[in-house]
């Protein structure tokens, strides 16, 4: 994704079809005699081999495949260190990965290259030394309290990196390690923050299940996290070449939500001891690594995002891809995080049969009772204290493309149109298999509530505004502004309220109805057939449904009700 990599990236990149050439010789021997059971039968040290032995997964912990006693060991030294190098900063660290290690003597004394991710915000590369009283190689098990550490040494904050290619498009005013987007330095054109706040607020009065969200697929997955450190397919697909891209998404969730994504997928899995976001952890190409970032962090983080002032009013849905081998009943650990940093903001199943029975409650609605968060789950809902089923329908880029005329999507249902980015070498060729959406508009035009996309980005966001053109309002919108639907942009503009134009008539009885009246007027002398009455397109479909009435005449729109939500 960068011009400009590190010497780490360059180096773990370089030794990816090395370990992968390795470990398939190795996955082969394994097949008749598992080493693993022969030497241990405990689900930790199995759990790591297992992962290490991923052909997608390059790691210097490969080479101790062969010792899993040691293995584990150096796992736990690392975690361990953080855990030092968190108390020394005074910080709160997570461990992303060990990029480097080297022995240095007698099986006793190991250098390390870590990757960490400090304070939830930004990634640093760390070296240090440890100490092992016994020979690992001679060790059946490891006394983790007598490991000894060399003094921590820090590459620091990378403030001034070279943005990569999608965190230049977002102007990031901070790029670190790989050249990434430090979390909450995206930034997007004030036309385009305001056209997406403009289309969240002219759906105020709809039912929760049918207002229009642009949407993040597989969101936790992003790079500004940590994830797909050695990721180097060009964007955008399809690839020439065989390459690997592991992260779906280049920013973090504050970003994507500061950008104005208002749908967000997180996939929970319990490994390694922990409640992880991950991939898929039984297929060889994927799986939980043992530094994910754990689902608590996750959610401390859109917790924060969520209580801010600005953000008060701001409603958001989140998606749980979930299921009994997922998370394996550990409700607590999916509940607790969720009460814990998202709290009474979270419009419960409880609350819905409350107050809202046998419906879904508006944007409105839900902002009256201070509720602001939706969670839906497939799989398990973890006893419905927090989530709801999930209540749409969904398919991917590829099938929705193979249904022409909007043909696959049942309006009288909420729908999600979902996309995956990412590529394994030969193993798995997201783009191939599901299609990538590089362009929302088509998806907005059919009405697709979720249109669920991978490396959201300011431009490909900008695809996703039918309401105002570039540059749109040219001055700032007063209660007396007029706003005009123009016939060749097909996009909202400021107009003169004393001009004389057709007028958007809608159906009192059928939302997506649309006429225009047979004779002009002015914008504050409405006329609209009987039956009709003045309004503005409300959701992408809406939009495009008057588009098709309008036979190349310009017309009012009504602005004027939500005029008020917006200045």
């Amino acid at each position: 994704m960068a011009k400009k990599r590190s010497c780490s990236q360059l180096f773990l990149l370089s030794t990816v079809f090395l370990n992968f050439n390795s470990v398939l010789s190795f996955s082969t021997v394994q097949e008749d005699t598992p080493f693993y059971y022969q030497v241990s039968q405990d689900n930790v040290t199995r759990e790591y081999v297992k992962y290490f032995s991923r052909p997608t997964v390059s790691s210097p912990l490969k080479k101790f495949l062969v010792k899993p006693t040691t293995l584990v060991a150096l796992v736990k030294a690392a975690e361990l260190a953080v855990d030092s190098y968190g108390k020394k900063s005074k910080r709160i660290c997570r461990l992303r990965g060990i990029l480097d290690l080297k022995e240095l003597r007698n099986n006793t004394d190991y250098w390390f290259h870590i990757l960490v991710l400090e304070e939830d915000t930004f990634l640093t590369e760390v070296f240090f030394e440890v100490t092992i009283p016994q020979p690992l190689d001679k060790a059946s098990t490891s006394d983790f309290s007598k490991f000894k550490f060399s003094e921590f040494k820090s590459t620091g904050r990378q403030e001034n990196c070279d943005c990569d290619q999608l965190s230049k498009l977002a102007h990031c005013s901070k790029c670190g390690f790989g050249g990434r987007c430090e979390k909450g330095t995206a930034r997007i054109s004030p036309w385009l923050a305001f056209a997406l706040k403009t289309q969240r607020e002219i759906q105020i009065d709809e039912p929760f299940d049918q207002i229009q969200m642009v949407s993040a697929h597989n969101a936790f997955n992003d790079r500004s996290d940590g994830y797909g450190v050695l990721d180097y397919c060009p964007w955008p697909p399809p690839y020439k070449n065989l390459c690997i891209d592991l992260a779906n998404q280049e920013f973090s969730f504050t970003d994507l939500l500061n950008m104005g994504v208002r749908a967000m997928e997180l996939d929970p899995w319990w490994c390694f001891g922990k409640m992880l976001m991950s991939h898929d952890y039984e297929k060889e190409y994927e799986g939980c690594a043992p530094w994910d970032r754990e689902f608590q962090d996750g959610i401390k983080e859109i917790g924060e995002w969520i209580h801010k002032p600005e953000n008060s009013q701001e409603v958001i849905r989140l998606y749980f891809e979930d299921g009994a081998t997922h998370t394996y009943g550990h409700d607590s650990l999916i509940n607790g995080p969720v009460a814990k940093y998202l709290g009474d903001k979270v419009l419960t199943p409880n609350d819905s049969r409350k107050y809202f029975p046998g419906r879904w409650p508006t944007l409105r609605e839900l902002r009256k009772i201070n509720k602001t968060v939706v969670i839906a789950a497939c799989g398990d809902q973890h006893g419905g204290e927090y989530i709801f089923d999930r209540y749409w329908e969904e398919m991917t880029r590829n099938d929705f493309v193979a249904s022409p005329n909007c043909s696959g999507i049942d309006r009288d249902k909420p729908s999600r149109v979902f996309c995956d980015s990412t590529e394994y070498l030969f193993f798995w060729n997201g783009p191939e298999k599901t299609g990538v959406i590089l362009d929302f508009s088509s998806f907005m035009k059919c009405g697709v509530t979720y249109p669920a996309a991978d490396q959201v980005n300011p431009v490909l966001l900008e695809t996703a505004v039918f309401t105002w053109a570039q540059g749109e309002p040219s001055k700032p919108l007063t209660q007396t502004s007029c706003v005009l639907l123009d016939a060749k942009t097909e996009r909202w503009h400021l107009g003169n309220c004393l001009e004389e134009h057709l007028f958007a008539c809608q159906s009192l009885k059928n939302v997506t109805d649309w006429v225009t009246s047979t004779v002009p007027g002015q914008y504050t002398k409405p006329v609209c057939p009987d039956g009709y009455d003045f309004s503005i397109p409300h959701n992408g479909f809406q939009h495009q449904q008057l588009v098709n009435v309008m036979k190349d005449k310009t017309v009012w729109v009504n602005i004027t009700p939500y005029i008020h939500l917006l200045v």
